[in-house]
């Protein structure tokens, strides 16, 4: 997931994780036979659909990026691209993220200076559907005491 380089723009084309410490690691969380509460089976070829077979991880380099351990690029090869990748337009590390405990397709991603980003990835993988520069959520915090952790309530109607 990690990948310390001595040419940043090489490892990205290579296709290596993040440029790097990773500062977490989500998994989507599965909530039957498709991955959706009640276990309804679906059939579809949208990354937002299916078993909890995707990954979210967050780093230093200030970057999300988006990974699926089953997915392979090429008949014979391991799954060590993200999927997608997304770089933040600030300068400030991205701390955590966490999947929503009912909606598969979203998460939130929190960053050092405490802002936070909603993504729904039944709405895009362009970026948070929060915006770019994301949700600040005390803007009368002293700099670099921002959202060092967020979780989701159980009936993800609340973050901490």
């Amino acid at each position: 997931l990690s990948c310390l380089a001595a040419d940043p723009a090489a490892a990205e084309a290579a296709g290596y994780g993040h440029y790097g410490v990773v500062t977490s690691v989500a998994a989507r969380p599965a909530g039957g036979p498709s991955g959706r509460p009640g276990g309804k089976e679906t059939t579809s070829s949208d990354p937002a659909v299916g078993a909890g077979d995707l990954l979210v991880t967050t780093g230093v380099d200030w970057t999300t990026k988006i990974w699926s351990p089953t997915y392979a690029y090429g008949a014979d090869a391991a799954p060590s691209r993200p999927l997608v990748s997304y770089l933040g337009s600030s300068y400030d590390y991205v701390s955590d993220a966490a999947w929503h405990p009912a909606r598969t397709s979203v998460f939130v991603t929190s960053t050092a200076s405490g802002t936070l980003s909603l993504w729904n990835l039944a709405q895009g993988v362009d970026g948070p559907v929060s915006g770019a520069d994301g949700v600040v959520v005390d803007g009368s915090s002293p700099p670099g005491a921002g959202a060092g952790r967020v979780r989701w309530s159980e009936d993800g109607r609340r973050l901490a």
